[in-house]
């Protein structure tokens, strides 16, 4: 699909901009989170998954810094 966005000139909005919230650093940790936040009662951001997710947080700034 990219290939063809380029060709066209077409721009681009992945689903959940920024990995819902975890790309921009605000959220640390699960705490961080709002009491009526969604993310709270998604599994994909409870327990070891929340952790996952930082740990790939990370590792995609080391990527960024490194790129400055």
């Amino acid at each position: 699909m990219l290939p063809t966005i380029r060709e066209l000139g077409i721009g681009f909005v992945p689903y959940s901009p920024l990995g819902r919230g975890f790309l921009t650093g605000q959220i640390q940790k699960f705490e961080d989170l709002a009491e009526d936040d969604y993310r709270r009662f998604s599994p994909r951001f409870q327990g070891e998954n929340f952790h996952r997710n930082i740990e790939l947080m990370d590792k995609i700034n080391e990527i960024a810094n490194e790129k400055h």
